[in-house]
């Protein structure tokens, strides 16, 4: 390091390096990424210019959490050193954090540019592309991704889910699978290519699926969820009103799972418990139009029926 601290390590960390301070932050703790943020204020407060300490700074409190006061320090150190990859992309870790996502991918273009060639970098700005609904970008940066580093799973995993949004579900399928093939238990790769069988129709697959992520990571709500789908695609319409029930369990305001229950209520010709699932949607948001249009076809069946009761016979 340079003991002027005037900034001369103008480029991105190397993955070792990386490495080391992430081992040196494990071993610290709060109260110690506390005590260095003070002593390297110390070394700002006698040199505005140390971008060495200001760097070190702006890592401390992104760790702390406090990831405003980290884009403020990044923004610094580019300020005083426009070529510097790094503090671009420790700026953008900030925005992302932040979700002030355009911000975060202005950074990223940044440092992709001074910097190029970093398959984690082109991941972290196709997610920050997801976010704003740049499903076309995002894609570009998974692509970029995969090329450089072909095991990267979470990659497959991002670009599956991009794949599922833009309607390619057989594409997603190949991305899941390869994010499987890389860690065969990664619920959230399970709970993905569960979503793209049922959107291709194939719902025993599906489910079986689901059922594999829920052993894995029990009680996900979005799992659950995309189970009760399929289960409701199945006509399995108790199965699904289990497992609708357990998401509202978790979030009694949920209102999509909310009308999903009611509908699968429906199906199984519980009329009453149907019309409270939709008055419960009415009472998070009066004007919700679906809700009340499936709240007075359930009470005329409910009418028609005689009653719940007479309905389950």
């Amino acid at each position: 390091m340079n003991e002027e601290h005037d900034g001369t390590n103008q480029g991105k960390p190397s993955e070792e390096e990386y490495q080391r301070f992430r081992k040196m932050i494990d071993g610290v703790g709060r109260e110690g990424l506390q005590r260095m943020v003070e002593h390297l204020t110390e070394r700002i407060e006698a040199n505005p210019r140390d971008t060495e300490a200001l760097g070190g700074r702006g890592l401390a409190y992104a760790e702390l959490g406090d990831h405003r006061r980290s884009a403020e320090d990044n923004g610094r150190i580019i300020a005083l050193e426009p070529d510097n990859a790094g503090a671009y992309l420790d700026r953008a870790r900030a925005y992302s954090a932040m979700e002030e996502h355009r911000l975060a991918v202005a950074d990223y273009d940044a440092g992709i540019r001074l910097a190029p060639g970093d398959a984690v970098t082109h991941y972290s700005r196709g997610a920050c592309k997801a976010e704003l609904g740049d499903l076309a970008g995002a894609m570009s940066d998974f692509d970029a991704a995969i090329e450089l580093e072909e095991r990267f799973g979470l990659a497959f995993y991002a670009r599956g889910i991009t794949n599922v949004n833009l309607g390619a579900h057989e594409a997603a399928l190949g991305d899941f699978d390869a994010a499987l093939g890389l860690d065969p238990d990664n619920a959230s790769a399970l709970r993905g290519r569960g979503v793209a069988l049922g959107s291709l129709g194939r719902y025993d697959e599906a489910v079986r699926d689901f059922d594999r992520s829920l052993e894995l990571d029990p009680g996900n709500a979005e799992t659950l969820a995309a189970r009760g789908l399929a289960h409701t695609s199945l006509e399995q319409h108790e199965l699904a009103i289990e497992d609708y029930s357990r998401v509202i369990n978790l979030d009694p305001r949920n209102r999509d799972v909310l009308y999903s229950r009611g509908i699968a209520r429906m199906y199984a010709a519980r009329f009453e418990s149907a019309v409270e699932d939709f008055e419960a949607i009415i009472g998070i948001e009066p004007g919700n139009g679906a809700a009340r249009a499936a709240r007075g076809l359930a009470r005329e069946a409910l009418g028609t029926q005689g009653g719940e009761g007479q309905a389950a016979r």
